[in-house]
């Protein structure tokens, strides 16, 4: 199978904390991540520097980190800005302006698949600020197991 790939730029990513019902009675059963990033794919090895559209997003994971399960996760995402997807959809609004996903029926155990949570913002155009190239020695992956240089 061969895949082509091009360069990912990712200009900024802020990790941060979440406040959730949970987290705010103490509970360490729930583990919470909240980034913002905004970033930029690009076909083939160049990369120059000239105007190129960026997508904005936020991410939320929930994830169970205690001895047990956490059931009936909730999340509140609240922003002036608007989006131009949100996945999942909502289960419901708070206002004009707070995105809700409340699971009544989900639990959250330690290790398995966290609560994956995204809200795009509207994409907007500008210049990375650098030049970037990338070569590879093995362009073509025909075998099942390659060694693949990038520089």
């Amino acid at each position: 199978m061969r895949r082509a790939w091009g360069i990912l730029v990712c200009l900024l990513t802020i990790p941060v904390g979440l406040a959730s019902t949970a987290l705010a009675n103490g509970d360490p059963n729930v583990g919470v991540n909240l980034s913002h990033t905004s970033w930029m794919g690009t076909g083939g090895d160049v990369i120059t520097n000239e105007l190129m559209p960026y997508e904005p997003g936020w991410m939320v994971w929930v994830n169970g980190e205690g001895p047990g399960p956490v059931t009936g996760p909730r999340v509140e995402f609240t922003s002036d800005g608007p989006f131009v997807d949100l996945w999942p959809p909502p289960t419901g609004f708070v206002g004009p302006s707070t995105y809700v996903w409340d699971y009544p029926g989900r639990s959250l155990v330690p290790g398995e698949r966290p609560l994956h949570l995204g809200a795009d913002e509207a994409g907007y155009v500008a210049a990375p600020g650098f030049t970037a190239t990338r070569a590879v020695d093995t362009p073509l992956l025909i075998n099942p197991v390659t060694t693949q240089t990038v520089d």
